[in-house]
Order: C-alpha cells, then sequence, then structure tokens
C-alpha cells in the first residue's frame, strides 16, 4: 500500500509532467521559423550528417540565442517550378518570418526558358509577401560552358528579381571558393562538408541582420 507521503509525491508529479511538457511545446512555439527552400546545394548533396551550411547556419543562430529555427525544406534536383508546386503548402505549415529562396540553376539543366524560371521564382517571392514573410534571394552563377550570353542572362535574371521585389540578396553561393577544386565533389558541381562553413558565413552575413 501507498502511504500518504508517496501518494502526494504521485499526485505532485501528475501536474508537474504535464505542465513541463507544455513548457516545452511553448518554448518552441516562441521560435520563429526562416525556411529554406533549395535543391541539392542547400539540401546537403553528398555532405556529412548534419554538417549542411543549413545545418551550420542553424548552430550560429543557437549560439546567439536568438529565437529562430532553421525550416530546411530543400530536394536535389528541384526546379523553380517543383519549388512552386511546394511553397504554398510550407508556408501555411511553418509560417516562416524568412524564406531563404535558392532555386533556378536545375533549370538551365532541364532547358527551361529565362522567362519561365523568372515567372516562377516571382510566383514564389509573391507568395512569400502574401503569407508574410521576407525573401533572401540566393542566386547562382553557371559554367561559361553554357555561353558567355546565356550566364549572363541568368546573372540579370536575379538581379532584376531583387531589385524589383527590394530583396536581400545573395548574388553567388558559393562566392567564397568557386574557383577552388579542392572545396568541390568529384562531380565537380556539389560542394564539399569542408565548404559548407563557408557557404554558412555567406548566408550569415545577409541573415544575422535581419533577425536582430
Amino acid at each position: 500500500m501507498l502511504n500518504r507521503f508517496s501518494y502526494s509525491l504521485i499526485v505532485l508529479l501528475s501536474f508537474i509532467i504535464p505542465s513541463s511538457e507544455n513548457f516545452a511545446r511553448e518554448v518552441q512555439a516562441e521560435k520563429s521559423s526562416i525556411l529554406v527552400l533549395g535543391d541539392s546545394i542547400s539540401a546537403g548533396y553528398g555532405v556529412i550528417t548534419g554538417k549542411a551550411w543549413v545545418d551550420l547556419v542553424q548552430q550560429q543562430i543557437m549560439a546567439k540565442q536568438l529565437p529562430f529555427a532553421m525550416v530546411n525544406a530543400s530536394i536535389s534536383g528541384d526546379t523553380s517550378s517543383g519549388g512552386l508546386s511546394r511553397i504554398r503548402p510550407l508556408l501555411e505549415k511553418h509560417h516562416p518570418k524568412i524564406v531563404i529562396l535558392e532555386l533556378g540553376a536545375n533549370d538551365t539543366l532541364r532547358g527551361f526558358q529565362i522567362e519561365q524560371t523568372e515567372g516562377n521564382l516571382q510566383k514564389i517571392i509573391d507568395l512569400n509577401k502574401q503569407y508574410q514573410a521576407k525573401t533572401i534571394l540566393v542566386g547562382m552563377k553557371i559554367p561559361n560552358n553554357y555561353g558567355a550570353k546565356y550566364t549572363e542572362s541568368i546573372e540579370q535574371m536575379y538581379q532584376r528579381l531583387a531589385k524589383r521585389n527590394q530583396l536581400v540578396f545573395i548574388p553567388f553561393l558559393l562566392e567564397k571558393f568557386a574557383l577552388k577544386r579542392e572545396f568541390f565533389q568529384d562531380d565537380g558541381i556539389h560542394p564539399t562538408t569542408l565548404a559548407q562553413l563557408m557557404i554558412a558565413q555567406t548566408v550569415t552575413e545577409k541573415l544575422l541582420p535581419m533577425l536582430k
């Protein structure tokens, strides 16, 4: 049989445990989301688990005790049309304060017209604004073997989008090491685990001022 002390302890714990669970949920709810909508570069293709640039940015946010949590919705091989088809449910689920939009590079591999890519990205930006989320636009530069005119047109597309919508803009995610072969995997396209810190630095230079 339970004595009076044991019974009182059980009753007390029955109140404490649910309260602790509620507190944990409340703490989590207090954090605002930063949604990353990207392709394999942001999905961490070929990178050690937990070492991709999105994870490293989250670590910096935690170290600074900022009330934000990264939500990585990136998919390897994704295009601007794929991102457009996914963005509304993601906005409704996570209610992000900021969306880091890193799409468009795979469009060139699929032979998309620049106008089509630009239109898709603009629609994503419009939806972000509709859901009161700020957009950080991430540009991408493609190899010169696509032709100088086409390469320049891609860069100008991102610049137009950033200027038209007055966005925080990262012109080239791989800027810090693009010409250093040792920071790319064997395919020559995807950054290595070592390169992720430099990508994270490029992102945080633009992101952290927005969080303060």
